[in-house]
């Protein structure tokens, strides 16, 4: 992202760029996705990056929903997943959704604060974006 006047530019070949620099001490692939689950942009392994980015957007919404009708907030910000698979941690970026998958032995700390530097830097340029059906 780059700034140009009162606009921000969005590169999307940086996008891979940025999400990559997640990818370090057994994190293995940063998805970035629509809430409804569409890939984006992705960077590490690439074996089932859309499924994960599927199922993980399903996950956030249900839950997401589940919090704004039970607790009349929309408080939703980092969700954590651990299954036979590894660790997964999705946070919202601006009306988008941030995902990192590692290795079951990565600290949920440190996997926290990985998708967390991820989501500061797309933050601003992804904020100015207007995205149709996007909530």
């Amino acid at each position: 992202a780059r700034m140009s006047g009162d606009c921000i530019m969005l590169r999307s070949q940086a996008l891979p760029q940025v999400l990559q620099q997640a990818n370090t001490g057994g994190v293995h692939t940063t998805l970035l996705m629509s809430p409804e689950g569409s890939l984006l942009a992705f960077a590490g392994e690439s074996a089932n990056e859309k499924m994960v980015g599927a199922i993980a957007a399903n996950i956030w919404s249900s839950h997401d929903k589940s919090g704004k009708s039970a607790l009349q907030t929309d408080s939703l910000q980092t969700m954590f997943i651990e299954n036979e698979e590894g660790r997964i941690v999705i946070t919202k970026v601006a009306k988008m959704l941030v995902c990192s998958v590692a290795n079951q032995d990565v600290e949920w700390g440190a996997l926290k604060l990985k998708v967390e530097a991820v989501r500061d830097a797309l933050a601003p340029p992804l904020s100015q974006l207007v995205i149709p059906g996007a909530v």
